[in-house]
Order: C-alpha cells, then structure tokens, then sequence
C-alpha cells in the first residue's frame, strides 16, 4: 500500500481511510494550511541507514518525512502513530533535513527549500525512574515489593500509545514481564497503569 499512488492522493486517502506516509503528510499539511497554521515539511532520512550529508545534494537521503512548526520548535511525525507532537524517531534527529516552506504567487503553489540541522531531544526528555519499598519479614525469608516505575519519551514511546488498545491478559503480561525484568523470582499481586495513550507521548510519566 506505502508504494501504491492510489494512497497518495488525498481524496483517495478520504474515501478509503487508507494512506500511504506520502498521502498521510499530504493530507495534514493541506490541513494545517487550511487552517493557518505555520508549518515546514521536513524531508530526511534515518541516520542510522544514511546520513544526511549537508554539503552533497543527493535525492538519496530524501527518504522520511517530518513536520516542523516554528512557533514552538517542534516537530511532528506525520506517518508513525505512536508519536506526537515534540517527539519524533530518535533516528532522524542530530541529523539534517530540507525544510521546505511552502509559497503561493497567485494560483501557482511552490516551496522554497533549506538544509538545516534536527537538534536532537535533551537527555531529560527520556527517562526511567524506579521507585521501590522493601518489606522484610523478620527471620529474613520473605519480601514484599511496592514498586513504581515511571517512564517517559523514548523508553515508553513502545508500550504506552498502544497499551490501551490491547486486552487484558497482554497488559498484565507486559507488567509482569517488567517486573521479571528486574526480579526473576517475583510473584506480582496486584497492578495498575496510569497515563496510558497516545495523547500523553512526551507529556506525561507512563506509571
């Protein structure tokens, strides 16, 4: 479907609720236009794959959208359903892209374009934090675990936008396997998840 032409235009992506990364940007940047929002389409590549080199003009590394606002210094993956909004693929960023700005002289439609760097995220924008009360029985045989572990940006990027979307038995499973990750011995009682969903990426804890 990403190389079929039929997901690439947007009233084909409309009609059939089916699009294609090139029809998905297409679309929220019309969008964005319509309504007067400043934005840049952005067009880079996966620096882990081929970086972007500044000073070479090659078609070759023009291989991944991004969309950047200037009003607020962020950028926004167009194509990737787990990201929002101020976090995008650790991939594309301390890295360079063509930020195209589009123009309109009368009817024609154009876009002036400009090589610029994608600063990379602070160190304090992803985190796992582990909170942990022990209690021991006395003789020293048995001990009981309250455990908090909170994460954010990139370490819960890969649980929470989908946690909410699984059934029951694969989130206490996916809990459970967080805790063996850290106690293999472990037996979990009880759980519970708080800021679950796609709209919290990048804004709040995944507790």
């Amino acid at each position: 479907e990403t190389s079929d032409p039929t997901y690439s235009n947007i009233q084909n992506v409309i009609k059939l609720n089916t699009a294609s990364p090139t029809g998905m940007t297409k679309v929220l940047v019309s969008a964005f236009a319509k309504f007067g929002i400043d934005n840049r389409l952005v067009v880079t590549s996966d620096r882990t794959k081929r970086m972007f080199d500044k000073d070479f003009e090659s078609y070759y590394v023009l291989t991944d959208y991004l969309l950047y606002f200037p009003t607020v210094d962020m950028y926004t993956s167009p194509e990737l359903y787990e990201y929002r909004l101020g976090l995008i693929p650790w991939e594309f960023t301390d890295n360079y892209g063509l930020f195209i700005k589009g123009i309109s002289l009368g009817e024609m439609k154009s876009g002036v374009g400009e090589v610029k760097k994608i600063e990379p995220l602070p160190y304090s924008a992803s985190y796992v934090d582990h909170y942990t009360k022990a209690e021991i029985s006395e003789g020293f045989t048995k001990t009981s675990l309250n455990i908090k572990k909170a994460s954010k940006g990139y370490y819960a990027i890969y649980v929470q936008p989908i946690f909410d979307l699984l059934d029951d038995d694969t989130k206490e499973n996916i809990v459970e396997e967080s805790l063996k990750h850290m106690f293999e011995q472990a037996t979990m009682n009880e759980w519970s998840v708080e800021n679950s969903g796609a709209e919290h990426i990048g804004e709040k804890e995944f507790v």
